[in-house]
């Protein structure tokens, strides 16, 4: 894991009378625990209260009966969350009669209503827009987007629903004492299915399973990669016009930069129909037959060796594709992922033939998906990884090296699995291991 982020988050996170019948406890001694505890002992409950209360989607433990949580921090900070607040906070009776707002208080679930309320509230108009035309085009309301997004946002101004009074006291002791990002990968047995509650839940935090995700996840990086070359080219036009009227001298530093051939087909490739193919082969002969270094070609030099800084300037971006298609390559049989540095692609292969990423079977589909969000979402993030039975749709080979490429990605500062197999732990983590503490309740009486 990485060694800046290794601490654990809590000591201890406690569910009190979940089901009317019992208290589990999950106590923490380090960065990373596997869950082994028998069927119906509560880790997927568990899991998804945790989930639910570091993504700050507080509403959505309402589903979930128990009478109160207790997590207690590594900071030594408690934060304890009781049924009755909770029931109390949700329940909402709207004053609104206009006919749009009523329309929508009327068209969603209360879950996703709220949910949608905090999309409305955290983003421009645009964006959220985009994001619900992904989601909700099927649906039936009777406004314009922009009737949507004001109604939304004007829920949200006057307090109705979440984000103050108790919800916000829990927000802020989420905030302040966990700074890694919550990725929560609910069991796969849901991997083939659109259902709905994903579609709506943090779109940040539970992790689709699905290959729409996937795919948009490489256009995103591909496109930012291609844009940063195609800008920095077309913002050199002015300093070139600039030097062809000076006394510009390419310095010693500049020609060695440009010296690496492979990396200057890799950036010329990136700059795209901006030079013609024909264009880009002749300033490799330039360079190559060291032709570059007469007097006369001294603004190129400036123009690639500019080029070549930003190809540096993206090296982290591109080492996490490479990484990505290293990972997950392990795992494939007969077919293998390819990343094209000069055009900026990620395709898989079989047999030399390109396919799609909806011809992986299941395994791979769930394979994938998570190392894309790992290693292409941001270089910068580091996440608490709550993973419910990774060991579906995964051969005995696969699960044994699933969770340690997980921890060994340099992206996951905290993992807490649940699973039934041992071949989860039949590795490097086996000491890791651990059962639920479960105490069932005498009588109607809860234990403290």
């Amino acid at each position: 894991m990485d060694s800046k982020n290794n601490e654990r988050i809590f000591e201890y996170f406690k569910i009190y009378g979940l089901h009317n019948e019992r208290n589990i406890t999950l106590e923490m001694d380090s960065n990373a625990k596997i869950l082994v505890s028998d069927n119906g002992s509560g880790k997927t409950t568990l899991l998804s209260c945790m989930y639910f209360i570091l993504d700050k989607s507080f509403e959505k433990l309402d589903e979930i009966c128990f009478s109160k949580i207790e997590m207690k921090f590594s900071t030594g900070v408690l934060l304890t969350i009781n049924k009755s607040e909770l029931v109390d906070h949700i329940e909402y009776s709207p004053s609104f009669s206009d006919s749009i707002s009523e329309r929508i208080l009327s068209a969603f679930p209360r879950k996703r209503l709220l949910h949608l309320i905090k999309m409305a509230s955290t983003r421009s108009y645009f964006q959220f827009i985009e994001y619900f035309r992904d989601r909700f085009s099927s649906s039936r309301l009777q406004c314009s987007p922009r009737e949507l997004y004001e109604a939304l946002n004007r829920f949200e101004r006057d307090a109705l629903f979440e984000n103050t009074g108790v919800y916000k006291e829990w927000s802020d002791i989420v905030d302040q004492n966990v700074k890694l990002k919550v990725l929560y990968l609910p069991t796969y047995r849901r991997i083939e299915q659109d259902i709905e509650d994903f579609d709506y839940v943090s779109e940040s935090g539970l992790i689709n399973f699905g290959m729409r995700d996937v795919q948009k996840r490489f256009d995103k990086i591909s496109s930012d990669l291609k844009n940063s070359a195609v800008r920095l080219y077309n913002s050199l036009n002015a300093k070139v016009l600039t030097h062809l009227t000076s006394d510009y001298e390419a310095d010693e530093s500049q020609y060695r930069s440009i010296l690496n051939i492979d990396v200057l087909r890799i950036v010329l490739g990136r700059v795209g129909d901006s030079l013609s193919n024909e264009t880009k082969e002749s300033i490799i002969r330039l360079v190559d037959n060291g032709l570059i270094t007469e007097e006369r070609y001294q603004p190129l030099v400036f123009v690639l060796s500019n080029l070549v800084d930003v190809y540096y300037a993206q090296k982290e971006q591109d080492d996490s594709i490479k990484e990505f298609v290293e990972t997950v390559n392990k795992y494939l049989v007969s077919k293998r992922f390819v990343y094209d540095e000069s055009k900026v692609e990620i395709k898989i292969v079989n047999l030399k033939n390109e396919i799609t990423l909806d011809k992986l079977s299941s395994g791979e589909k769930q394979l994938v998906s998570i190392f894309s969000k790992l290693y292409l979402e941001d270089n910068e993030t580091i996440y608490a990884v709550l993973f419910d039975e990774p060991e579906l749709s995964l051969s005995m080979e696969w699960q044994m090296t699933l969770l340690p490429d997980i921890i060994n990605s340099n992206r996951c500062g905290f993992l807490l699995a649940a699973t039934h197999s041992p071949f989860i732990f039949n590795n490097e983590l086996d000491s890791m291991t651990d059962n639920l503490c479960v105490d069932y309740i005498e009588g109607n009486d809860e234990q403290s």
